[in-house]
Formats: structure tokens, C-alpha cells, sequence
């Protein structure tokens, strides 16, 4: 698509009233799409008509809505002559630049909206004198250099997103001032320092996203205290010790990712009073102990991923009751013990991941009846006991992993009917009998791995059916014959 530069000569401005011209003058900063300030028309006696543009009932502009409207260059400093423009949105343009100091001077603006762009350079100072200001949102740009204390002083914000930059330091220990803060995004940043103790004083604090960051310490103890939480994330840093157990005050909790730190202890039972909670994702940790039975209460829950740990005991059986499971991650930890038949109970589960582990017995028939799986990881167990063929009832499995176990009987014939497998891999047990030629009809199949087991008989040659196939193992057994292909 080709592009103009828009420029505008004093002398066009002459009908227009004093903010008409404001806006004009910003126009030789930038670039944009033909056409798209064709309703900037300089002999208008007001702009309130403008594309962009909302006015107070005395035409004087109130809002400048720019965003996503394909602009580049460079923001003017002169925007601030909009002496009474309450809300300036120049999202998801190809800004660049700066942001200039003298935006300092909006002493009006309620809500200041610059995010993905390609600004650089320093947040200015200068915005902490902008005393009216609600929301400040700069994420996804270069950005970097400190967060201004200035900023964290500024008595009325509400919203603060300076996610997806460069910014370094600390997160300024005046957090705490922010009495109506409801959203901080500090995450993907080079953030150091801990997590300041005064943010349990942001009492109506909903999110809280910091991941991505390289921060330290512990969470503060009394998180608790912000009892309208609903997103906590403080995944990808280097945090430490124990999950303060008062997270379990805050009932309204959504979502929770605690993933890639170094926390260490048990999962506080107290999670199970966190009746909203859909997403809880505490994964590459040291925690130990049992997993909590008190998380079965969590009716809402979709997703729980706890793999990558150094947890102990059983699966309790109480999370079959969470009916809304979607992802059970428990993969690469100490578990052991029987894998509960009530997980069956999961009408809506899709991955079921319990693979590195010490789990005993056979694989429950009860799984075969959650028809919604796509993923069944139960690899490097110690299961006994043979495949049933009730594992036709599957018809949604893409990849079915049972390698490393000590499972034996026949490979079921019935496999043929799960027609979405891509892959397929009962290497490493003690597997006997003829390879079924039904696995011919698995046209999607793209990987089979049915190497160090004691299969006899021929391969057989609908195999080559499986046109898909890229990867075939099928060493270490006793089968005789010629290779079909």
C-alpha cells in the first residue's frame, strides 16, 4: 500500500479554531495511508467531525483516538497545546522516537496510550506531573531505563502497562501509594530487585503480571491482603521460598503462574478456597510434598499444570471431580502409587500428561471413557498389565506414549479406529504377538515406535498405507520377513 506524507502550511489553518491547528501541526510529523485524514479539512470552523476526534460540548478536542491507523513518524511534543485533552490513544501504529518530556505538560489527560510501537528511550520523568492520570499504557515498544519513581507517585492511577520492553531496576518501592490501582503489567522486562512488600497496600489490585523478569526474594507473605486479585504471574524469574498460604484468601483468583522459579515447599492446601480459579500453572519449581486433595474443589479449573518437581505420593483421587479440566500436566516428578480411575470422570480433558514418574499398576479402563483426549503421555512408569482395546473408544487421540513400562499382551487391533493418530509409541515393554495390520488405516500417523518389545510375525504390509509415516522403529523384536517398502 503506498503512502503520503501529510503536511499542512500555517495559512491552511486559518478557519479552523486554535485546537483544529494543533491537531494540523502534528501532521507534518507523520506519515499515513492516503486518504486517512482526508476529514482534517482545514477549512472546517471546528474538528469535532475530524476522524479520530471527540470534543467537549465547547469544541475544544477531549480525545484523540489514533490507534491502529497505520501511522509512522515521530510523536510531536506540540500535542500538548490540546490544553483540555482528557484521553490520547496512539496504539498499534509504527510510531518511533521518543516519547518527548514535554507530554508533561498534558496537566489534563486522564489516559495516555502509546503501547506497540517502536518507541525507544526513557519513560520521562516529566509525566509524573500529569496529576489526573488514570492509565498509562506503553507496552510493547524498546523502551528502557528505569521506571520513574515520579510515575509511582502519581495519586489517581488506576492501570499501568509497561509490559514487553527493555526497562531495568527496580520495581519503585512506592508501589504502595497506589490506593486505586487495579492493573499492574511489568512483565517481559530486565526487571531486577524484589517484589515491593507496599504492593499488598494496592487493595484493589485485580492483575498482577510480572513474569519475564529476573527479580528475586520471596512473594510478600501478606499477599492475601489484596482479596480482588484475579491474575497473579509471576512466572520466568528467580523468586524463592514458600507460596504465602493467605493466597488463599484471595477467593476471586482466576489465574495463577508460578512457572520457572525456585520456589520450594509444599502447594498450600489453602489454594482449594480459590473456588474461581481456572488456570493454575506452578511447573520447573522445587516444590515437594503431596499434591493438595483440597485442589478437587476447584470446579472451575481447566487447566493445572504441576510437571517439573519434586512432588510426592499419589494423584488424589478428588481431582476427578474437577468436571471442567481441559490439561493435566504432572509429568517429571516423584508421584507414585495407582493412576485414580476417577480421572475417567473428565469428560473435557484433552491432555493427560503423567509421564517420568513411578506409577504402578495397570492403566485404569476408566480413562477410556474420556472420549475428549487428544494427548496420553504416560511414558518411564512402572505399568503393568496389557493395552485394553477399549482404547478404540478414543477417537480424538493424536499422540498415545506409553514407552518404558512394563506393559505386555498383544498390541490391540482396535487401534485402527483412532484414525487422528499422528503418534504412536509403545517402545521399550514387554509387548508379544503380530503387529496388527489394521494400524494401515492410520493415514495421519506420522511417527510408530514399537522397537525393544518381543513381537513376532511379519511386518505387515498395510503399513505402507500409513502415508504420513516419517518415523518407524521397529528394532529389538523377533519379527521375520521382508520390509514392505
Amino acid at each position: 500500500m503506498a503512502f503520503m506524507v501529510l503536511t499542512f502550511q500555517t495559512h491552511s489553518t486559518e478557519a479552523v479554531n486554535k485546537d483544529g491547528a494543533v491537531l494540523l501541526s502534528l501532521l507534518d510529523k507523520f506519515t499515513a495511508p492516503p486518504k486517512f485524514f482526508s476529514t482534517w479539512n482545514s477549512s472546517d470552523k471546528y474538528p469535532c467531525h475530524w476522524k479520530g476526534v471527540t470534543c467537549h460540548p465547547h469544541h475544544t478536542v477531549r480525545i484523540l483516538d489514533l490507534s491502529e491507523s497505520q501511522l509512522s513518524g515521530t510523536l510531536s511534543s506540540g500535542i500538548c497545546g490540546l490544553h483540555n485533552l482528557k484521553e490520547l490513544d496512539l496504539s498499534f501504529n509504527n510510531l518511533s522516537g521518543t516519547i518527548p518530556s514535554e507530554l508533561g505538560n498534558c496537566t489534563e489527560l486522564e489516559s495516555l496510550d502509546l503501547s506497540n510501537n517502536y518507541l525507544h528511550g526513557q519513560i520521562p520523568a516529566q509525566l509524573g506531573s500529569i496529576k489526573n492520570l488514570r492509565v498509562l499504557s506503553t507496552y510493547d515498544n524498546f523502551l528502557s531505563g528505569s521506571i520513574p519513581l515520579s510515575i509511582f507517585g502519581l495519586p489517581l492511577l488506576q492501570v499501568i502497562y509497561l509490559s514487553t520492553n527493555n526497562l531495568t531496576g527496580e520495581i519503585p518501592s512506592n508501589v504502595g501509594n497506589l490506593t486505586h490501582l487495579s492493573k499492574l503489567w511489568l512483565g517481559e522486562n530486565l526487571l531486577v530487585g524484589e517484589i515491593p512488600f507496599s504492593i499488598t497496600n494496592c487493595e484493589h489490585l485485580t492483575e498482577l503480571f510480572v513474569h519475564e523478569n529476573m527479580l528475586i526474594g520471596e512473594l510478600p507473605q501478606s499477599l492475601g491482603r489484596l482479596s480482588k486479585l484475579q491474575n497473579l504471574h509471576v512466572t520466568s524469574n528467580k523468586l524463592r521460598g514458600h507460596i504465602p498460604k493467605s493466597l488463599g484468601d484471595c477467593t476471586n483468583l482466576i489465574e495463577v503462574e508460578l512457572s520457572n522459579n525456585s520456589f520450594s515447599g509444599e502447594i498450600p492446601w489453602e489454594f482449594g478456597k480459590c473456588s474461581n480459579l481456572t488456570i493454575f500453572s506452578a511447573t520447573q519449581n522445587q516444590f515437594t510434598g503431596r499434591i493438595p486433595s483440597s485442589l478437587g474443589s476447584l470446579h472451575r479449573l481447566t487447566q493445572l499444570y504441576l510437571n517439573q518437581n519434586l512432588l510426592s505420593g499419589a494423584i488424589p483421587a478428588e481431582l476427578g471431580n474437577c468436571s471442567l479440566l481441559e490439561e493435566l500436566s504432572l509429568h517429571t516428578n516423584k508421584l507414585e502409587g495407582l493412576i485414580p480411575p476417577e480421572l475417567g470422570q473428565l469428560g473435557r480433558l484433552q491432555i493427560l500428561f503423567l509421564s517420568d514418574n513411578s506409577f504402578i499398576g495397570s492403566i485404569p479402563p476408566q480413562l477410556f471413557r474420556a472420549r475428549s483426549l487428544r494427548g496420553l503421555y504416560l511414558y518411564n512408569n512402572s505399568l503393568t498389565g496389557s493395552i485394553s482395546p477399549k482404547i478404540c473408544n478414543l477417537t480424538q487421540l493424536h499422540y498415545l506414549y506409553l514407552e518404558e513400562n512394563q506393559l505386555s499382551g498383544p498390541i490391540p487391533a482396535e487401534l485402527g479406529n483412532c484414525s487422528l493418530l499422528e503418534g504412536l509409541s509403545f517402545r521399550t515393554n514387554l509387548l508379544e504377538g503380530f503387529i496388527p495390520p489394521d494400524l494401515g488405516r492410520l493415514e495421519h500417523l506420522q511417527g510408530l515406535y514399537l522397537n525393544n518389545n518381543r513381537l513376532t510375525g511379519s511386518i505387515p504390509p498395510e503399513i505402507v498405507q500409513c502415508q504420513s509415516l516419517t518415523n518407524l522403529s521397529l528394532g529389538h523384536n523377533n519379527l521375520s520377513g521382508v520390509i514392505p517398502w
